[in-house]
C-alpha cells in the first residue's frame, strides 16, 4: 500500500501570521530606538548646559581674582571689565514659567547663586 501524501509547503495563513509577528517586532524596536534617542539627546544637552555652568564660574573666578575684591564689593567699571570677557545673552529668571519648563524637562534643579 502506497501512502498518499501531499506536501503544500508554507500556508497563506503561516504566512501572514509570520509577517505580522515581524511587524510588531519592528514596530517595537523603532520606538525604543526613538526614545533611546530622546534620552540621549537630552543627556547630551543637559552636559552641555553644565559645562557652560562651570565654564562662566570659571570666568568669575578669574575676573574676581583679577579684581582683587568681592564681585559685591566691586565697582561698576569692574563689573564691565569683568563681563567684557563673557560672550553671549544674560539670562535671567524673571521668566519663571520657562525656567521651570527647561529645568524639569531637562532635569537639572535650579540653583540660586550669590
Amino acid at each position: 500500500m502506497k501512502k498518499n501524501t501531499k506536501n503544500k509547503g508554507i500556508t497563506l495563513i503561516s504566512l501572514i501570521i509570520t509577517i505580522i509577528v515581524l511587524l510588531i517586532i519592528a514596530g517595537i524596536t523603532i520606538n525604543l530606538s526613538n526614545n533611546s534617542v530622546k534620552n540621549a539627546n537630552l543627556q547630551t544637552f543637559k552636559t552641555n548646559m553644565l559645562l557652560i555652568e562651570a565654564k562662566t564660574r570659571e570666568y568669575v573666578e578669574n575676573a574676581s581674582f583679577e579684581l582683587g575684591v568681592a564681585p559685591n564689593n566691586a565697582t561698576q567699571e569692574m563689573k564691565e571689565k569683568a563681563n567684557s570677557h563673557l560672550k553671549g545673552t544674560v539670562v535671567t529668571a524673571q521668566d519663571t514659567a520657562l525656567v521651570s519648563k527647561l529645568t524639569n524637562t531637562i532635569g537639572i534643579s535650579r540653583r540660586r547663586h550669590k
